[in-house]
């Protein structure tokens, strides 16, 4: 499996520490497998340049998942929303953007309570 060349062996082992790691969770997915998590961690770690930060939205996104019931799509979609967090100028105002984009249902509003609690 081919991680980024631009990594050191350290820092391509952690992302597939945390691949690995979801993978044995064994959450139920539809259409996932493991070098989807690679890419998916790959993505947030790129993000945030710092393993203690890629550990801890991975970490928080895990817990959140299994407390839940999630799946691993589910899990893929946030640990995305987070790489986007972190990209942005403020995660504030990204859930806000996400709430102002289409109609509010309760999912949507669940999945708001969801990422705003995610880190409490």
């Amino acid at each position: 499996m081919e991680v980024e060349a631009r990594y050191s062996d350290p820092e391509r082992h952690f992302i597939f520490r945390l691949a690995s790691y979801w993978d044995c969770l064994n959450l139920p997915t539809e259409y996932l497998i493991y070098r989807d998590y690679v890419r998916t961690i790959d993505y947030l770690f790129d993000t945030t340049g710092n393993q203690q930060r890629t550990i801890a939205i991975f970490t928080a996104v895990i817990n959140q998942a299994k407390n839940l019931g999630k799946s691993g799509e589910w899990v893929n979609k946030e640990l995305i929303f987070e790489a986007g967090g972190e990209f942005a100028d403020s995660r504030l105002d990204l859930l806000r953007m996400n709430l102002q984009h289409g109609p509010l249902t309760d999912d949507v509003l669940d999945l708001y309570n969801e990422r705003v609690n995610r880190f409490k």
